[in-house]
């Protein structure tokens, strides 16, 4: 705090935007001890333990000036926890769409290629996944799909293990952390997050930036993306049985597939581009500022 005060009284900063509760609690101290006439944003992108909550509701409101929520749902608890609704912006979160620019591989129209892109935690919901390819298995064989699991964690182990004991070896790959992830989207049908919650995961926006189906579960920021039966497939969260059932839709209907991969390309390109975020940001924060000067004049 006392580094980040002699930045804030050496630059001459007008605002701090901190990322993590933590932070924003020594921002909050670092602004204080410059002693200068600084506006204060947190930005609220996920609270892994959602009872962490009711302590947000307790000291933002009085440590920060504004807050930046990504999704609808976030700010939605931020006010049932006591933060004025007026004190949150939703600016959710983009991608560089040039960077996903639609572009796929010739599919086989008799084999599903599924991808998952996201850190190997339980809520992401990989065991679901994995739940509902065995499931589908068993009724057509292994030859109907194949499984990318792009990304890292602790739950590789735990995983690696299911995939045994469902007979998914020759089926399912880890790719591991990868720096040409559209590359990889590229090649997919399907991208599927079957989180038990969320923010607003970038992996899905992403894929419908690639022009990916989606297939995800409806909980959190999740549904403020992908709109059921438009942009996307939505399904409960933890159902195996309800994702198996999405994903043998897809994969004996190519032209659901190609139309909700339209139209969600369509709707990320309209709503979710880098320069969108950027700009609501710093209209926000522009305004945040002139609105403490005129104050301070006054």
């Amino acid at each position: 705090a006392t580094r980040l005060a002699g930045v804030l009284r050496r630059e001459g900063y007008d605002l701090v935007n901190s990322q993590s509760y933590l932070v924003s609690l020594v921002a909050f101290a670092a602004i204080r001890m410059a002693r200068r006439d600084v506006r204060h944003v947190y930005t609220l992108h996920l609270i892994e333990n959602p009872r962490v909550y009711a302590l947000l509701g307790r000291t933002l409101g009085w440590t920060t000036d504004g807050i930046v929520a990504v999704s609808e749902s976030n700010k939605q608890r931020l006010v049932a926890h006591g933060i004025a609704p007026g004190k949150v912006r939703v600016i959710y979160n983009a991608v560089d769409l040039s960077a996903f620019a639609p572009a796929h591989v010739a599919a086989d129209r008799n084999h599903l290629r599924i991808g998952i892109v996201a850190r190997l935690i339980p809520r992401k919901g990989h065991a679901t996944l994995l739940r509902a390819i065995a499931r589908v298995n068993r009724k057509r064989g292994p030859g109907w799909a194949t499984v990318q699991i792009i990304g890292s964690g602790a739950e590789l182990g735990v995983l690696t293990t299911l995939v045994a004991d469902l007979g998914l070896e020759g089926q399912v790959q880890f790719m591991g952390d990868r720096t040409d992830v559209p590359d990889l989207l590229r090649e997919l049908d399907v991208a599927v997050l079957p989180s038990t919650y969320e923010g607003f995961p970038i992996s899905i926006i992403e894929s419908m930036a690639t022009g990916l189906c989606v297939i995800a579960s409806s909980v959190d920021g999740i549904p403020e993306v992908v709109d059921d039966e438009q942009t996307g497939l939505l399904v409960p969260p933890g159902d195996a049985q309800r994702l198996a059932n999405a994903l043998e839709r897809v994969a004996d209907d190519p032209d659901l597939r190609a139309r909700l991969g339209a139209l969600g390309a369509a709707t990320v390109g309209e709503r979710f581009g880098l320069e969108r975020m950027i700009d609501s940001a710093e209209s926000w924060f522009e305004s945040m500022v002139r609105a403490r000067a005129g104050a301070t004049r006054g």
